[in-house]
C-alpha cells in the first residue's frame, strides 16, 4: 500500500535531499550509480518521459523513499526536487587535500598493488571501502568509509592515483 503524503512531507522530503556533492554519503553513491538509468532517444517526446523517470529514480535514492511512493509526488513538488538535486549532473570536484592519509610508497606491499589495479579497471566506486581499508593508514570501519561525502572519497583516490 502507497504512503499518503502532505504538504509537510513534502517539505521534509525537500529538506532532507542533498544540494550538492558533499552532502551525499559514499553508501548513496554507490546506490545511485546502481540504478539503471535510462537513455534519451530520438523521440523528442519520449525523452520527456525518460529524463522524469531518472528523476524519480534519482529524488527515490536520494531520499530513501520506494519510487512507487515517489511518483505519487505532485508535479511542483517533484520540480523542485529536480532542481535541488541538479548538481547529480555534474561530477564531484576533486579537494587540495585528503582526510585520507595512504601509505607510504614503499609500504605497499605487492597485494595491494594488485588490488589497487584489479579494482581501477572496474566501477571503483563500489569497491573504495576495500581499496581504503588496504591502502590506508587511518583505521576506518566500513561503516565510516561508507559515511564519507563522495568528493572526499574522490579527492582520496585522486591522491592514490598520484601516489601510484
Amino acid at each position: 500500500m502507497l504512503h499518503k503524503f502532505n504538504k509537510m512531507d513534502y517539505q521534509n522530503i525537500l529538506d532532507r535531499l542533498p544540494a550538492k556533492w558533499e552532502d551525499v554519503s559514499l553508501k548513496t553513491a554507490i546506490n545511485y550509480l546502481n540504478v539503471e538509468m535510462e537513455i534519451a532517444v530520438v523521440d523528442e517526446f519520449e525523452n520527456i518521459e525518460i529524463g522524469l523517470n531518472n528523476i524519480f529514480k534519482t529524488i527515490s535514492v536520494l531520499s530513501a523513499i520506494p519510487l512507487d511512493e515517489v511518483k505519487t509526488l505532485p508535479k511542483i513538488w517533484i520540480d523542485k526536487m529536480a532542481v535541488k538535486t541538479k548538481f547529480m549532473g555534474k561530477q564531484p570536484e576533486v579537494n587540495k587535500k585528503s582526510i585520507i592519509e595512504w601509505k607510504a610508497f614503499d609500504e605497499i606491499t605487492y597485494d595491494n598493488f594488485l588490488l589497487y589495479t584489479q579494482l581501477s579497471g572496474t566501477e571503483v566506486i563500489d569497491k573504495m571501502p576495500t581499496l581504503i581499508k588496504a591502502m590506508a593508514i587511518n583505521v576506518l570501519t566500513e561503516e565510516e568509509i561508507l559515511n564519507l561525502s563522495l568528493p572526499e572519497v574522490t579527492t582520496a583516490f585522486f591522491f592514490l592515483r598520484k601516489l601510484l
